[in-house]
């Protein structure tokens, strides 16, 4: 199902801060955890949530708190994200999922943090790329 846990250095210790259960909150996470502009942190499960096709989630190391941000529903925002979130310029997420969208080939997405709202921004047909897998996504974007 999968695991959030801290290191301490310090202590050489691993402490368990959640347990994804596998159906509401997402199940093998896959891809790095980012710390966005608010301190919280941000990532993707490939499986779970309400149709089982993955969710993107937020832990708030300060209160321990997990929240999940979104569920993957296919055709109309992706399925089965494997790669790394990053957070641009413009303080906004941005992910991919590596299947679903509407050529099922996934998705470019993006996610406000202020709003908490999704953008689909792009669905891979094959000509542009398809079904990208443990892909990370760099800024490509500058800061005007």
């Amino acid at each position: 199902m999968g695991v959030l846990f801290e290191y301490d250095l310090t202590t050489n210790t691993c402490i368990k801060k959640f347990d994804f259960d596998g159906s509401s909150n997402g199940r093998n996470p896959r891809g790095s955890i980012v710390q966005a502009s608010n301190g919280k942190l941000y990532g993707m499960t490939t499986f779970g949530g309400s149709d089982d096709m993955g969710v993107l989630f937020e832990y708030n190391p300060a209160t321990n708190g997990y929240s999940k941000k979104l569920d993957f529903v296919g055709i109309s925002n992706g399925s089965s994200p494997c790669g790394s979130l990053i957070q641009a310029y413009n303080d906004k997420l941005y992910g991919m999922t590596s299947i679903g969208g509407s050529n099922n080939q996934g998705v470019l997405f993006e996610y406000d943090l202020s709003f908490n709202t999704y953008s689909k921004k792009m669905d891979f047909d094959g000509n542009n790329g398809g079904s990208p897998y443990y892909s990370h996504l760099i800024e490509i974007c500058s800061q005007p």
